[in-house]
């Protein structure tokens, strides 16, 4: 598993390219919740929300400018789906159809509390993935630091906040946050292999539910201004907001069309060269091979294949005839087609 410290460093790296603020009016960025939607609000009703999926069927991919393609659901028959799983989503799922919104609550791998919440737009979707932490009785931990003076009204949610993940020799936690029994909060100190600070924390703040921390990120030559929210609700730390010199970040997944009416085996003439497609893959093998996350926009197949020597992906496409009995492979560099029939 991928450390904490190592996603929030990545999502001011890599939001660059793959998170944007989304156009959405009902989202001022104020809340600091990503509109973790309420109770008793939306609706919990199966059919309705089914319903609401039949009209998104795609699948969803993220989309990075260095060629990668990740596919991270597929909404299918009124379910969704995680990437290329066979079993819809299971856990809670709550509807907020006057915003488009759909919040999704389960337990990961490691039984984490997790709520994502996906923002219908314009076709797409915007997620926004959070961690619901678990707590323990406060204690200090090392390399965590004081952030700031004791805020009395944070002495009610007291104790260390963390999250489990597996290693070699077992179960372990991985700690985010500490609140001290005055209110004081402790944060985490990252640093880089010279030992000057990664995060350099600037302010905190509690207001109507949210922590706020304020810093500034840098590490390389890259740096921004950050802040990261937590929500206390219904007396639990959840992920909130966060943002990148002041921008709104959620993740931007794109839709693409499903496989279904492509499945099958496509050859070339000569049975050198054969396309596979089924209903979450494709690849050609033969006499070349390419593999990797695959979507499909019309008649149009793209296949990301990932480039060892550049640790980039080149696009590969293949278009099908109307009839979807023909599909047409070109190569990238070369230009060469190959034809291939069902």
């Amino acid at each position: 598993m991928i450390k904490k410290v190592l996603l929030i460093a990545a999502f001011i790296i890599f939001a660059v390219s793959c998170s944007k603020t989304p156009t959405d009016p009902t989202n001022n960025g104020n809340t600091g919740d990503s509109g973790i939607i309420d109770g008793g609000s939306g609706t919990s009703d199966q059919t309705t929300i089914s319903t609401f999926l039949s009209k998104h069927t795609g699948r969803y991919y993220q989309d990075a400018s260095y060629g990668y393609i990740n596919v991270n659901y597929k909404i299918e028959n009124g379910e969704i789906y995680e990437a290329h799983s066979q079993s819809p989503i299971n856990g809670i799922k709550t509807l907020l159809e006057s915003e488009n919104k759909l919040q999704l609550e389960y337990k990961d791998n490691y039984n984490n509390d997790k709520i994502i919440i996906l923002n219908f737009i314009n076709g797409n979707i915007y997620k926004y993935s959070k961690s619901i932490y678990k707590q323990e009785t406060f204690s200090e931990k090392e390399n965590f630091i004081k952030l700031g003076s004791p805020i009395s009204s944070l002495a009610a949610y007291k104790g260390n906040y963390y999250t489990l993940y597996s290693t070699a020799s077992g179960e372990e936690k991985e700690y985010y946050l500490l609140i001290g029994n005055d209110g004081q909060v402790y944060v985490r100190r990252y640093t880089d292999p010279s030992g000057a600070d990664i995060y350099n924390y600037k302010s905190i703040n509690f207001a109507n539910n949210i922590i706020s921390i304020n810093l500034f990120y840098s590490y390389g030559e890259e740096s921004a201004e950050a802040t990261l929210t937590y929500l206390i609700k219904d007396g639990k730390l959840i992920d909130g907001d966060q943002y990148m010199n002041g921008q709104l970040q959620s993740t931007e997944l794109k839709k693409s069309d499903l496989f279904n009416d492509y499945v099958g085996t496509y050859s070339s003439q000569d049975g050198l060269t054969t396309l596979n497609v089924s209903k979450d893959y494709a690849y050609i093998d033969g006499s070349i091979s390419i593999n990797g996350e695959s979507i499909l926009l019309g008649n149009t197949m793209t296949i990301a294949k990932y480039v060892q020597s550049s640790y980039t992906y080149k696009r590969h496409t293949i278009v099908f005839s109307d009839d979807k009995k023909t599909a047409t492979y070109t190569d990238p560099d070369t230009k060469k087609e190959i034809t291939l029939t069902k």
